[in-house]
């Protein structure tokens, strides 16, 4: 598949998201997510993107193991390619300890 299809399931799974379609931006960005595994490979910082958005959506669904372990796949491909002090990660830290604090894991958190 070519790259930019990867990025049009990104942005629609976006758009579905913020309009409140939580099921159908799952099942795009999931369908993204596959993509971009197979064309760019499970590591590439495209293919981290689409999963944060996803454990986005999967938060908003509640799926909060879903969100755990997609924000953690994210987090070890953006540690090895941002600068420490990068914001993305920042977000990423508080998404990671919310979906902690979720499952009752404060100290975690």
């Amino acid at each position: 598949a070519h790259p930019m299809n990867i990025r049009i399931r990104a942005s629609l799974g976006d758009t579905l998201l913020r309009s409140g379609d939580v099921g159908e931006a799952i099942e795009v960005l999931e369908a993204g997510i596959a993509i971009a595994e197979r064309t760019l490979g499970k590591d590439h910082p495209e293919t981290a993107d689409i999963r944060y958005n996803i454990g986005g959506a999967y938060a908003m669904a509640r799926r909060n193991d879903d969100a755990l372990a997609a924000y953690l796949e994210v987090e070890r491909v953006w540690r090895a390619t941002f600068a420490p002090d990068h914001a993305d990660l920042g977000a990423l830290d508080n998404n990671i300890a919310t979906m902690l604090r979720r499952q009752g894991k404060v100290d975690e958190a």
